[in-house]
């Protein structure tokens, strides 16, 4: 019989697979320059949703606070609905309204090489949630 330590680890095996599958489907589908705008967001946002259901239920048969589920469902969500957000605007106001192209050049001068410490920080701290709760025996 299967402990909840098993079902978990199985459950975020088949998210992993179930993300890199539709990550290699848009890639090999989408052109370049669709991808690079949407095809990472996309493929954020699903493994969110395809994440928080093993990692809900797994603090839940170990009596945990489920808000803890939300340090990785917030960022996520966040990072992959703003770049949507952005490149949607970007590409509806067009040339006309140059304001979020010069706000991403802002950006990208100013706080882009934060940018990967950032990401490193995340993919920590994500790893490390995903990881203490498989270590638990219940």
């Amino acid at each position: 019989m299967l402990t909840s330590r098993d079902v978990y680890i199985l459950r975020l095996k088949k998210a992993a697979l179930a993300t890199a599958a539709l990550a290699f489907i848009l890639f090999a589908l989408a052109p370049a320059r669709w991808f690079s705008f949407y095809g990472g967001a996309i493929v954020l946002l699903a493994a969110v949703a395809l994440f928080s259901f093993p990692l809900l239920d797994r603090l839940k048969a170990i009596g945990r606070q489920r808000a803890m589920a939300l340090l990785f469902i917030v960022p996520g969500a966040v990072i992959g609905l703003v770049q949507i957000g952005f490149w949607l605007a970007f590409f509806t106001v067009g040339p006309t309204y140059p304001v979020p192209g010069v706000l991403r050049e802002m950006f990208w001068i100013n706080a882009g090489s934060a940018v990967p410490y950032a990401a490193t920080a995340l993919a920590m701290l994500w790893f490390w949630l995903f990881w203490s709760l498989s270590r638990i025996d219940a």
